[in-house]
């Protein structure tokens, strides 16, 4: 081979390996620079993942100092909210614990004595007391409320009355009211119900006598209809029976009373009226001074509880939280939950919850509303009237004996 032949050889066959070698350098630094890329986008991504991640963790924890700190003012009353939400608030969280209690409490249940007895008096407001208070979780009321059992049942025993009232836990009330244990037979009913629940309250609800007998008198005319001589059916005007029993009564009482006697002196006259004459009782049942001192010498304030049932039918809710302190009950029965319903104007039991704070001008809904019977508050209603000069016969008659009832109780009730 010539030499530069072999010179041109050699040259070519370094071009060539050149040429493969550079190749090879700009694989691997096509590579290195991939790897780089990769590294330094990885890096971004893994800031990028670890950036959200402390931001998620910054809110997280953000969130938690927030919701500490509007729970430690919640639970110190800082929050910002009206007084009336406060109180439904709080309200809320007694019910639930009240509730849950009574669900984990179920087979602590029993059949007990009453804590709480109404004594009446009947066309005041007994009912409506007692059917109210029986929203609250921690009462419970017999099935017609009245058992009579101090009146014409005590002979069977104290274990019959606890199965006449429905089964309680322990933190529960078992409550009944029976109108005529106020000032009817027998004469040691306060003795009675002394002895066997030493511990019991007593509820009084009382009203304007003149009106509570005028209610009272349409109220058994139209239980018994008219064809039935019954009581007072036989009578066709509130003014015919005022008639009839008025100056009996007043001649009766005259006959029993000297200068010196108080009108509590005479309960057991009184007791015995009905013995011989029932239809009389519509007007002695007002006679609240002739009985209230047998009930204070037994009972005192802690214990015996004079309600203002006229003030009870105007502001139901009010009496009702009052009621609820009385007998030791946490208050969960709000004033506002006493709304009127539209058709009559009768007050009814409708729970206000925190979310009805949201709707304004919220419209009542009847089918949310759980009022006493129709049959209730019907001289209110307007359907019955009686005449003036009558209703002043009786305002006159009971005047003395209600302005002595104000003394005995320390209580005015302004009654006409």
């Amino acid at each position: 081979m010539k030499p530069n032949t072999l010179l041109w050889w050699i040259h070519r066959k370094n071009a060539r390996y050149l040429i493969k070698i550079f190749g090879l350098f700009n694989i691997l630094l096509l590579f290195a620079a991939w790897r780089f890329l990769y590294r330094v986008e990885g890096n971004v991504s893994n800031y990028n993942v670890n950036k959200v991640e402390r931001a998620v963790a910054n809110a997280e924890a953000s969130k938690e100092t927030t919701d500490n700190s509007q729970k430690f003012r919640e639970d110190s009353g800082q929050i910002n909210r009206s007084p009336l939400e406060q109180k439904l608030q709080i309200r809320k969280k007694k019910l639930e614990e009240l509730r849950q209690y009574n669900k984990e409490n179920i087979k602590n249940e029993k059949h007990r004595l009453p804590k709480v007895i109404g004594l009446g008096i009947k066309k005041c407001g007994s009912t409506g007391v007692i059917t109210f208070l029986s929203h609250h979780p921690l009462v419970r009321i017999p099935p017609g409320h009245e058992t009579f059992f101090f009146a014409d049942k005590f002979h069977q025993g104290l274990d019959a009355y606890k199965g006449m009232l429905p089964p309680t836990n322990e933190r529960q009330l078992a409550m009944e009211k029976t109108p005529i244990y106020f000032g009817f037979p027998p004469e040691n009913m306060p003795q009675l119900i002394k002895s066997s629940i030493p511990d019991v309250k007593l509820l009084v609800i009382v009203c304007d006598p003149t009106a509570r007998a005028f209610s009272d008198f349409i109220h058994e005319r139209v239980k018994y209809k008219i064809a039935n001589e019954k009581m007072v059916a036989k009578y066709e005007t509130f003014e015919q029976y005022v008639d009839a029993f008025l100056p009996t009564l007043q001649d009766k009482i005259k006959s029993w009373m000297t200068s010196s006697t108080h009108i509590s002196d005479l309960r057991k006259n009184f007791v015995d009226l009905p013995r011989g004459n029932a239809a009389m009782t519509l007007l002695t049942n007002g006679i609240y001074s002739a009985h209230i001192k047998s009930w204070q010498s037994l009972f005192n304030e802690s214990s015996l509880k004079i309600i203002d049932g006229d003030r009870f039918i105007e502001d139901p809710g009010t009496v009702i939280e009052e009621l609820q302190d009385f007998l030791g009950l946490p208050k969960v029965l709000l004033k506002e939950d006493f709304v009127r319903r539209p058709s009559d104007g009768h007050f009814c039991y409708r729970h206000f919850a925190v979310e009805d704070l949201q709707i304004s001008n919220k419209e009542v809904d009847v089918k949310e509303l759980k009022c006493l019977g129709k049959h209730k508050g019907r001289t209110r209603k307007g359907n019955y009237t009686a005449s003036a000069e009558t209703m002043e016969r009786l305002r006159a008659f009971f005047r003395p004996f209600n302005q002595q009832f104000y003394e005995d109780v320390g209580m005015n009730f302004n009654w006409k």
